[in-house]
C-alpha cells in the first residue's frame, strides 16, 4: 500500500509538466490489446512506453491502434470521435500526419460535421482540418480537388485560403496555379508584414507554379517594396518577370 501510494504521488507530481511512465506496461501487453481489437485500451497506454523505449514495433502498434478505432468510427458514425483523434495524434504522434489513409478518414469526418466546409473552406475549416491536408501525399490532391469542384463558391475573403491554395498548388496543375482567387491570394499574402503569409506565398511563386505569371502580384510589385523585396530576384530568377517589372526591380537596386 505504501509503495503504491508513493508511485502514485510522483506521477502526479510530474504530469503537470511531463508524462508519467510506467515501468509495467511493455510493447508485449499493447500487442495483446491489438490483438484482442481493444484499440482504445492500447491507445490509452501507448504514452506510458518511454521514448527511449519506443520501438519500430510501437509505432507500428499505434498506427494499427488509431487506424482501426478510427474506420470503426467512421462506419459507426463517430465523427466527432475522429477530430479527437486526429488532435491526439496532431500533439503526441506527429508521425502518423503522413499517414494517407488515417488522414484521408480525419479529413472525410471533419466534412461530416461541418459539409460548408465542401463549398466554404474557410479559417475555420482549415483550423479543424488543414493538418490532415499539410502532411500526407494525397493532401495536395485532395486540396486541388476543393478548389477546383468549387471554384464559384469558395470563401470570398482570398486571404482566407491562402494554406489551402499553398496545399493545392504543389499539384503544378495549370488550373490551379492559374486560378484568380490563387493568384490574388498571392498578391495579397506577399504585401503583408507577415512571415506566415509571405512563406505561403513565396512557396506558391517560387516553387510550385514557377512557370507561370502572375498578373496581379507583378501590378502591385510595381508600387509596394515589401512585394518588391519578396520577390524580385526569385522571380527574376524564374523568368516570371514582365519587362516593367524588371526595371521596377533593377532601379531598387534588387538584382
Amino acid at each position: 500500500m505504501k509503495t503504491f501510494l508513493v508511485t502514485t504521488l510522483l506521477c502526479f507530481s510530474f504530469s503537470t509538466n511531463a508524462h508519467c511512465y510506467s515501468d509495467t506496461v511493455n510493447e508485449q501487453e499493447i500487442q495483446i490489446l491489438v490483438k484482442q481489437g481493444s484499440f482504445q485500451e492500447a491507445i490509452d497506454i501507448l504514452p506510458e512506453i518511454s521514448p527511449s523505449k519506443r520501438s519500430l514495433e510501437w509505432r507500428i502498434l499505434a498506427k494499427k491502434s488509431f487506424a482501426n478505432l478510427i474506420e470503426q468510427n467512421m462506419a459507426s458514425g463517430n465523427f466527432h470521435g475522429n477530430i479527437e483523434h486526429g488532435s491526439v495524434i496532431k500533439s503526441r504522434y506527429p508521425f502518423l500526419l503522413k499517414d494517407t489513409k488515417i488522414m484521408s478518414s480525419i479529413f472525410k469526418s471533419g466534412l461530416f460535421i461541418n459539409p460548408n466546409c465542401n463549398t466554404r473552406f474557410d479559417n475555420e475549416c482549415m483550423s479543424m482540418l488543414g493538418y490532415a491536408l499539410a502532411f500526407n501525399n494525397d493532401g495536395p490532391k485532395v486540396a486541388a480537388g476543393l478548389v477546383e469542384n468549387n471554384r464559384n463558391q469558395m470563401a470570398g475573403e482570398p486571404l482566407e485560403l491562402i494554406q489551402l491554395y499553398e496545399m493545392a498548388a504543389k499539384t503544378k496543375l495549370n488550373e490551379i496555379c492559374s486560378d484568380e482567387k490563387l493568384q490574388n491570394a498571392v498578391s495579397l499574402a506577399a504585401s503583408k508584414n507577415d512571415k506566415v503569409y509571405q512563406n505561403f506565398a513565396f512557396s506558391i511563386v517560387t516553387k510550385s507554379c514557377d512557370k507561370f505569371m502572375f498578373k496581379s502580384l507583378e501590378d502591385n510589385l510595381h508600387r509596394d517594396d515589401t512585394i518588391q523585396k519578396l520577390m524580385c530576384k526569385p522571380m527574376s530568377v524564374s523568368k516570371q518577370l514582365g519587362k516593367i517589372s524588371l526595371m521596377v526591380c533593377k532601379d531598387k537596386g534588387l538584382i
